[in-house]
């Protein structure tokens, strides 16, 4: 979020833009029908291996049948990973455009900064 608050110019856009963070939170529950029929369905699987996605997920799971102990593994250890990579990633770019104050930088200005930085 404070990756996205220092590439937004105003309030506005930065809320258009967490839209992002909502709607992955959403998409197990638009597939919720899939896996309450069916636990240990390929997309439920899926969906518990996706970082974005693997919380809800698992709760679902959870509340159903069993999960292997390999996927909720492999599932926090991606989404561990997934956290650092993303705060090293945020790092950069509020590093980067927290001081171009009113200018919005393109996507290929932010993929060049976090290059150099």
């Amino acid at each position: 979020m404070a990756g996205i608050g220092a590439i937004s110019t105003t309030q506005q856009e930065g809320q258009q833009l967490s839209t992002i963070f909502t709607l992955s939170a959403v998409v197990p529950l638009w597939a919720s029908s899939l896996i309450i029929m069916n636990p240990g369905h390929v997309v439920g699987r899926v969906l518990t291996l996706i970082p974005m996605t693997a919380p809800v997920t698992v709760m679902i799971r959870l509340g159903l049948s069993e999960i292997p102990a390999w996927e909720l593994a492999v599932s926090i250890g991606l989404l561990i990973l997934a956290c650092l990579g993303l705060l090293v990633v945020a790092s950069r770019v509020f590093r980067a455009f927290l001081l171009m104050y009113g200018k919005r930088p393109g996507l290929q200005e932010i993929v060049k900064s976090m290059r150099e930085a």
